[in-house]
């Protein structure tokens, strides 16, 4: 008997090697204390809570909370993936809201195999992960996040190429009038990357059916890298995102067209002491553009266990729709932070916001804005 529990007990513990060889996990955990005051004309508000202000980018009208973690306290969030050999699965759990009646958000959820010597992948799920989606810093859009099935070919022949299509389920909120394959197959999405030692680029387009309110859309990304091998830590990327490109003039429905195009420029350079960077943005709404340069330096103390810096960015608006015409400015900000590391993995940080911005309810009235933000991320 001895002996039996003996081999048992050495079948377990191989089990749990092969599996804990198989499965990796990663995360965060991001939160911080918020105070912020602002200022349109004689009103002023105020505002106290828990809650991590770290935006990327925030289209003019949009909420206060765009491009943060969450609009609530902070952002738990955990990545699985399991392989086995030519199978496996990758999951990313996010929690956001954490009252009582919150549920928790499955932000991808698929399954995946590779076939044909790592030829051909077929995942199937809630898809995420794409490798065909805009990554950042600015913009993060992707566009296969539905339910459905994506294939990518990668042939030995090209290495360094990736092109496939996903079938994918609508994504325009509510569905009017018959689903057919034919509409369904509408709503695919068709996507390309290639990399080299000298650049990098990826795009995916959206096709749209008629049956939901969403339009067509395409996203982009290109870096270069070759830069890198003449002056080590320099780097220019792109990326971009364009809705609504198949609008015509009276757009859909005969409505007003509702197109929006995105394209940012990152110049960075960032050796071992410094990071210096400029983003170019142009927004694109009917009649109107939006023009955001965004210069920053953050310097690198005590082999980087310190960083102090700031941005600035300076918005101006174009065309017929121009906010507010005359101003000699969109919106002007400042943001200096100075973070503590504690290794790779967990920092604290102290961060300043200056805003002034012509306001949304009086077009001739400037909104300034103050905040300060204590955060605190721990990434695993």
């Amino acid at each position: 008997m001895k002996k039996y529990i003996l081999l048992l007990c050495a079948a377990v513990l191989a089990s749990g090697t092969v599996l804990s060889q198989e499965l990796s996990f990663s995360g965060e955990v991001k939160t911080g204390v918020y105070w912020e005051q602002a200022q349109t004309g004689d009103k002023v508000t105020e505002i106290g809570e828990i809650h991590i202000h770290d935006r990327g980018y925030v289209p003019p009208g949009a909420s206060r909370y765009a491009g943060d973690s969450s609009s609530n306290e902070g952002r738990f969030r955990l990545n699985l993936q399991f392989d086995h050999k030519d199978v496996g699965m990758k999951l990313r759990f996010e929690q956001t809201a954490w009252t009582d009646t919150s549920l928790p958000n499955w932000s991808y959820a698929f399954a995946y195999g590779n076939f044909i010597s790592n030829q051909l992948k077929i995942s199937a799920g809630r898809l995420g992960d794409s490798p065909w989606g805009a990554g950042g810093p600015e913009l993060w859009t992707e566009l296969d996040t539905k339910i459905g099935v994506r294939t990518e070919i990668k042939p030995n022949l090209l290495p360094g190429l990736n092109v496939g299509f996903v079938l994918n389920k609508w994504n325009g909120g509510e569905v009017t009038g018959t689903k057919t394959l034919a509409e369904m197959l509408q709503e695919s999405v068709v996507g390309a990357s290639y990399t080299n030692d000298f650049f990098h680029i990826r795009f995916a387009y959206r096709f749209d059916s008629d049956l939901d309110a969403d339009d067509e859309e395409f996203v982009y990304r290109i870096e270069e890298r070759a830069l890198n091998m003449v002056l080590e830590g320099f780097q220019i990327i792109a990326n971009g995102y364009y809705k609504g490109i198949n609008q015509s003039e009276g757009g859909r429905g005969g409505s007003e067209p509702e197109f929006s195009f995105q394209n940012w420029l990152y110049v960075q350079y960032a050796p071992r002491d410094f990071t210096a960077s400029v983003r170019f943005g142009l927004w694109t709404v009917p009649d109107r553009q939006i023009l955001s340069v965004k210069p920053g330096f953050y310097y690198n103390f005590f082999g980087n266990i310190l960083n102090v810096g700031a941005y600035f960015l300076f918005e101006q608006d174009f065309g017929a729709n121009k906010f507010y015409e005359g101003s000699p400015y969109l919106a002007l900000e400042l943001q200096p932070l100075v973070r503590l590391n504690f290794g790779d993995n967990f920092y604290t940080a102290l961060v300043y916001d200056y805003r002034s911005e012509y306001a949304e309810v009086r077009k001739d009235t400037i909104k300034t804005t103050h905040w300060f933000n204590l955060q605190v991320v721990y990434a695993f």
